[in-house]
């Protein structure tokens, strides 16, 4: 980014990804009312693309968070999460960076009063892409004993028995290495592991500091400390 005056020189509109994209850029001149050029921009928070980590929305969000903060928009919160939603279903649940429960096309969001700071977390991601479309074609809604507001102030040692991930069964059947990669952080001893929204990244918590060597020789592993 460069900038001409006190006016923002911003982004090429495109179709590349999210945050280039000609919604954003309508969007985000018709928001602020400030005059652009419209030239190249390229940038990632790093988080993959296709593994289930939001990696396309929260380049979005950050994008928008970035641009509220270099040019002094003076933007809040809930209207960065309103544009964001207009590029995205689940971008504007990044804006704020903190858990939250989303209904709805996953725009509607409420604060959750969780907190993990305490815990490992363990990333894999197998050199697996699995299409959002097609995990949405599988997917098939399980009974639940409550609410997932309630379930998540349970135990984590009780999240395994009732905190499920839909899109598990139908991608586990399609992708056996994905299911392979939750046992054995079960069996190293996390206290949770799930798949990662479609998948297919596979997630950890646990009690205290780990490395899984066996994981990575086949995998990118991560190791998350707050």
């Amino acid at each position: 980014m460069r900038e001409n005056g006190l006016l923002p020189t911003v982004i090429r509109a495109g179709k590349a990804n999210l945050f280039l994209s000609d919604v954003f850029a309508s969007a985000f001149v018709n928001a602020t009312k400030a005059p652009v050029e419209l030239y190249a921009c390229d940038g990632s928070i790093g988080a993959a693309i296709g593994a289930g980590l939001g990696g396309g929305s929260s380049d979005a969000s950050y994008f928008i968070r970035l641009l509220n903060q270099k040019f002094g928009l003076g933007m809040e919160n809930s209207q960065m999460e309103s544009y964001a939603s207009k590029i995205g279903s689940d971008c504007a649940f990044f804006i704020q960076n903190k858990p939250a429960y989303a209904i709805e096309k996953g725009d509607q969001l409420s604060p959750l009063d969780l907190d993990l700071s305490n815990y490992f977390f363990v990333l894999v991601m197998p050199d697996v892409q699995v299409s959002t479309a097609e995990a949405y074609q599988g997917v098939r809604a399980s009974p639940v004993s409550a609410p997932l507001t309630e379930l998540i102030k349970l135990p984590i040692e009780d999240w395994k028995l009732h905190v499920k991930n839909d899109f598990e069964p139908s991608v586990f059947s399609k992708y056996p290495a994905i299911a392979r990669i939750k046992a054995e952080l079960y069996g190293a001893g996390a206290l949770y592991a799930s798949m990662s929204g479609s998948g297919s990244s596979v997630y950890g918590i646990f009690k205290e500091a780990l490395k899984l060597p066996q994981l990575e020789k086949e995998n990118k592993v991560y190791y998350v400390i707050d």
